[in-house]
């Protein structure tokens, strides 16, 4: 939250929430006793062009991106929101090196992969596409950092599954991963929700009538997650937890499908993860 930038009066974004969020766990002594917080590094430009066209990733820096781009995304372009998109984007390529960086060592020390993680609070962004940004998305942090993982860490990182819960469909993530077949996608989403005309198809596409509850929403995942994880033997799993399920969030009705799908994909299948929540 050290990159919350200031925008219009009465605009909807919640960019306070970061704060809160970061807040409310180091309150919480069973995960702060448990977790070490860092603040989110910038992301590099080369590696955010590994899932984005590098012309577009380099107006972002300097300023030139398109009014289009920018209006699609939601945003007004300052130089702050600027330097935002870029640490979103590093913490979560800082959570994915932490967690490959373990397992990769404890690959050379036991011989064996151990199950590990890492989190980053602030990203989630998978409505931007390789070349534009949307709803609230400049970079999508979870393409970026499947690919580097698949690049920097082919010792132990052959396949990626990118678990994705957000009310929204994922469509950015979906339409960067069509044509490859390291990265594998599974979207839960509200079927009668935004997006709209930028809708594309995850590689299992599944979509929630509104007001779905808990024992409805859990069951489905009990019958339809493991799939994923049979069919590709994913080696590293990038879990975009959501948040806007929530009942209270006037879409959605369940209230516990993040902590029950996390357990599943980290007890059940010992693969590493990393954790996106995201509005």
């Amino acid at each position: 939250d050290w990159a919350r930038v200031a925008l219009p009066e009465g605009h909807r974004f919640p960019m306070h929430k970061y704060e809160l969020v970061r807040k409310a766990l180091e309150a919480d002594a069973a995960v702060s006793a448990s977790m070490r917080f860092s603040p989110a590094p910038l992301a590099p430009l080369a590696d955010v062009s590994r899932a984005h066209c590098p012309g577009y990733s380099a107006s972002v820096l300097d300023g030139s991106v398109s009014a289009d781009i920018m209006r699609s995304v939601g945003f007004p372009y300052t130089a702050a929101q600027a330097r935002r998109s870029f640490a979103s984007t590093g913490g979560t390529l800082a959570a994915a090196h932490y967690a490959l960086s373990q397992r990769r060592a404890a690959l050379r020390e036991f011989g064996t992969l151990r199950p590990t993680a890492g989190a980053h609070t602030a990203g989630g962004t998978h409505h931007a596409f390789r070349d534009r940004g949307e709803g609230f998305c400049v970079f999508n942090d979870i393409a970026v950092a499947a690919l580097m993982a698949l690049e920097e860490y082919a010792d132990v990182v052959r396949r990626v599954l990118v678990v994705d819960l957000d009310v929204h469909q994922g469509n950015g993530t979906s339409a960067i991963f069509a044509d490859d077949a390291r990265v594998t996608t599974f979207d839960v989403h509200a079927a009668k929700n935004w997006p709209w005309s930028s809708r594309s198809v995850s590689d299992y596409d599944i979509g929630m009538e509104d007001g779905t509850g808990d024992a409805e929403y859990l069951a489905m995942l009990r019958e339809r997650l493991p799939a994923p994880f049979e069919a590709h033997a994913p080696d590293l799993v990038i879990f975009q937890a959501g948040v806007d399920p929530l009942e209270a969030d006037s879409r959605g009705g369940c209230r516990s499908r993040a902590a029950a799908c996390c357990s599943a994909t980290t007890w059940s299948t010992h693969t590493p993860l990393r954790l996106a929540p995201r509005w």
